[in-house]
């Protein structure tokens, strides 16, 4: 998808083109339709409460009544309300609880019979007493707060009864896991990624030299050593060839240094004109990430170029220093400014230490900080033309350039559609809280005709009046003005202030960092973590999972879940004990181990924690409830998809589907949970982030706006369903699919536009993380969930997520920045176009409930 926004779409099929006109239909129905279908009801009033429950209800539907009736009697006395028909259906649970009791207990008794005969160890038939009789313990302890209750006649009698029932006790009643919001610690003062005021480019020398020191190391490709260390490379000419985490010498990265014929000028001219700059401070990407996307911030860039020289045997090094750009060619570069104002805010919101140097009153030049490449070569005569005994060390700039740019179609135009009476209508057609922020009722035909309308008038318009259009003539976009020279250039494009450091390998300074951690502290910390730059992880597979603490727990699995044919979905148990398995979280890397966690029991609830740590804007900490046995695929995200990341995984998929599918046992018996479930799930979370970037630049396209992805994370996969028995994993059975993001950062503004108009645009943003977040489970299985946003009969208010539109006060031209995974704030607000894009539907393996439980359960 990127490809489609990097304007090289001439090497595109033909077929391509005539399809490109996609990416600019149905530009409503995505943003506004996540709050007409993840609506939700709120449960209120004391009839709904006491409802009667039907015959043949199991034990955990009674508890989990009895706690709701319980709440609604202490609520009701202390309110004054009456709470007699409350206290009248406790009455009559507590008959059915004896009955149920009893059947639990003849159920706990037939499985410890079957424990003994297979001769478990005693290790799991101690699981079994303890957890019998700490339900014994609970049940009686609630038979007897009913039977209490029942007989109290006073208010105050009434009350005492609830009180000596402690606020734990009725909290443990709850039989299915309990999902605490996600609660990430208060903002720090950068984490908007507003403009930093106090970030400005230094011109000291010694300040550049005094973070040489501090470089990670870490040079091997092994996972472990790309966990970041304190060890720092040497600067002896040797470490000017070698591989770290960013310059990692693939096959594509050699490949790509052979065909240019390991020449250094044809090097230079083909990443200088082929790789387009992002105004973003620290390396989100390796060389190889660079390579696919034909895109990235400076380090980025710096690091694909040190990459085909080193591949080529040429030493090259980054150097970290300050240049000053002339304001008219800043603004070309920031991405087509008409405002150097609003260029400078957009450069520093993306943590660019950045400050204008003004003459007469005008800004005419932009000082800010900057890397580039250094690389020893045959200067003298030729300037590296003829590369044989190299004598000198030559400044090779080629992340600066110029562009050429194109506006797109004018959808609503060509399609005849009123935006502002479109989005009135749509807010109009159901109930909008604006208070809360919260929508529901809405009525999503009205964008569905619309996104059919908009999409016929935009199939005539590109078939009748453009000549085999290319995407950038859909959609517009940027192309990179050509500049080719027989030699390499003399000097960088742009004055040189201050020439400061010199790195083989780039420092944390200049790296953001991403933290993985399974448990948390009190102060929302992890308890097992790892340290890794984003570049090691970025759009990788990241997998949290979970393996069994000891062969007996592994035994007990494999006797539980049947070994058969992946596929099988007849030979799954309905459900199995919970409580008997002990299993251990553990997150890989392509299946490394990085992060191991405490053995816990297999239903429980453990936080998977993550912190950002970013170069300028500091850190943040964030963690969510994942229930043990549960299988998630790690979004890691930042600068941008690269297709050949949507290529790997989608031909892992394919070899993984062929396995599935022929006859050969020992291949098919070969497949890991990573080939089965971590791959699908992967591919969940890059076509998620893929679909995202690509309808978010869509959207800045048409509104004149500027867009980037920044640093995000979140989790994406299988979730099974537990019953619990007074906060005890009972069982646990087949679940569904679920996407959670905690993190989706973007930074974004439109130029010249008002304060209304910015936050608009900051709410299409949102609401299309929202709906994507919506819908990309939906496509895995038809027993699939959201867990933030899910359809139901009747419509029930979306959740409010925080969403904030930050603005720079460093000049009148403010920065929006939209830092909200699922925003779902006021439609009222709403009332522009944005656009859709409608992916196609690929193929894919679907996880059958065999399978997801499978992968829940190790061990099969």
């Amino acid at each position: 998808m990127n490809s489609l926004f990097a304007m090289d779409s001439g090497t595109a099929p033909r077929w391509m083109r005539a399809v490109a006109f996609v990416v600019a239909v149905a530009f409503a129905s995505l943003v506004l339709q996540p709050t007409a279908v993840a609506a939700r009801d709120v449960l209120s009033g004391m009839d709904d409460t006491v409802r009667s429950l039907p015959a043949g209800v199991d034990l955990p539907a009674v508890l989990e009544r009895t706690r709701k009736l319980l709440e609604s009697v202490r609520a009701g006395l202390d309110s004054g309300v009456s709470t007699e028909t409350a206290e009248a259906a406790l009455a009559d649970l507590r008959g059915r609880l004896h009955r149920l009791d009893r059947r639990e207990m003849e159920s706990f008794r037939a499985l410890g019979r079957r424990l003994e005969e297979r001769g478990y160890s005693p290790d799991l038939l101690a699981r079994h007493e303890d957890t019998v009789r700490s339900y014994r313990a609970e049940m009686d302890a609630l038979l007897g707060t009913l039977e209490a209750l029942e007989k109290a006649r006073t208010v105050a009698d009434k009350r005492r009864v609830l009180r000596d029932m402690e606020f734990e006790a009725r909290q443990g009643l709850t039989t299915h896991q309990r999902r605490k919001p996600n609660t990430p610690e208060p903002p720090l003062p950068h984490h908007s990624r507003q403009p930093a005021p106090d970030n400005l480019p230094r011109i000291d020398k010694e300040q550049f030299e005094a973070q040489s020191g501090k470089s990670a190391g870490g040079r091997a490709l092994s996972l472990n050593d790309m966990a970041i260390t304190d060890a720092h490379g040497g600067g002896g000419e040797g470490d000017f060839l070698g591989e770290t985490i960013e310059v990692a010498l693939t096959d594509a990265v050699r490949e790509r240094a052979a065909a240019l014929g390991h020449d250094p000028v044809a090097i230079y001219h083909w990443v200088r004109n082929r790789v387009q700059w992002i105004p973003s401070w620290g390396a989100l990407q390796t060389a190889a990430d660079t390579l696919s996307s034909r895109r990235g911030n400076a380090m980025d860039i710096a690091g694909l170029t040190i990459s085909l020289l080193r591949a080529s045997g040429i030493p090259a090094r980054y150097v970290h220093g300050t240049i000053d750009v002339p304001a008219d060619r800043f603004r070309n570069w920031a991405g087509g400014f008409s405002d150097i104002h609003a260029a400078m805010d957009y450069a520093a919101s993306g943590g660019i230490p950045v400050t204008g140097l003004a003459s007469g009153g005008e800004v005419t030049h932009v000082r800010m900080e900057h890397v580039w490449v250094e690389a020893k070569l045959d200067y003298l005569p030729s300037r590296g033309a003829v590369n044989r005994e190299p004598d000198s060390w030559v400044a090779v700039g080629p992340s600066f350039k110029q562009y050429d740019y194109r506006d797109g179609l004018d959808v609503l135009s060509i399609a005849g559609l009123d935006a502002e009476a479109l989005g009135g209508a749509f807010a109009d057609s159901g109930e909008i809280d604006e208070q809360e922020g919260w929508a529901r009722d809405l009525e999503p035909a009205i964008v569905e005709d619309a996104r059919d309308q908009a999409e016929e008038a935009l199939r005539e318009y590109v078939e009748n009046r453009m000549n085999d259009p290319a995407v950038g003539d859909i959609v517009g976009g940027r192309r990179v003005i050509v500049e080719e020279f027989p030699a390499v250039p003399s000097s960088l494009p742009n004055r040189i202030v201050t020439r400061g450091a010199v790195y083989a390998e780039l420092p944390d300074e200049l790296r953001p960092r991403l933290t993985l951690g399974i448990g948390t502290d009190v102060t929302n910390r992890p308890l097992h973590s790892e340290r890794f730059p984003w570049a090691a992880l970025n759009n990788r597979r990241v997998t949290l999972s979970f393996r069994p603490a000891s062969d007996d727990d592994r035994r007990a699995l494999e006797e539980m879940v049947s070994q058969g044919d992946p596929g099988d979905s007849p030979s799954l148990p309905e459900s199995i004990p919970a409580y008997l398995i002990r299993v251990i979280p553990e997150i890989r890397v392509e299946g490394e181990v990085v992060v191991e966690g405490a053995a816990m029991q297999l239903g429980e609830e453990v936080d998977f924690a993550f912190g950002v740590n970013d170069p300028v804007m500091g850190s943040r900490h964030y963690s969510s409830p994942v229930v043990a046995g549960s299988y998630l695929a790690i979004a890691v995200a930042g600068g941008g998809v690269p297709r050949a990341a949507l290529e790997d995984v989608r031909t892992r998929l394919e070899e993984t589907r062929d396995v599935l599918e022929g006859g050969d046992d020992a291949l098919r018996a070969g497949l890991t949970r990573d080939d089965l479930l971590g791959d699908m799930f992967h591919a969940g979370t890059i076509g998620y982030f893929a679909q995202y970037e690509g309808l978010s630049h869509i959207a800045a396209q048409v509104q004149d706006a500027h867009f980037q992805l920044s640093t995000s994370v979140g989790t994406f996969g299988y979730v099974p369903k537990v019953q619990y028995l007074f906060g005890i994993p009972r069982l646990m059975e087949p679940g569904g699919v679920e996407m959670d993001l905690d993190r989706v950062s973007s930074v974004t503004t439109l130029e010249g536009a008002e304060d209304g108009a910015r936050a608009d645009f900051v709410f299409q943003l949102g609401a299309i993380s929202s709906a994507l977040e919506t819908r990309s489970p939906s496509s895995f299985s038809p027993r699939t969930r959201s867990s933030r946003l899910t359809e139901s009969p009747r419509s029930r208010p979306c959740k409010r997520r925080e969403c904030r539109a930050s603005a720079s006060t460093t000049s009148p031209r403010k920065t929006a920045t939209l830092h909200c995974p699922t925003s779902t704030t006021t439609l009222k607000r709403w009332r522009r176009s944005a656009p859709r894009w409608p992916p196609a539907r690929r193929s894919s393996p679907t996880p059958t409930q065999s399978q997801c439980l499978a992968g829940a359960v190790p061990g099969t």
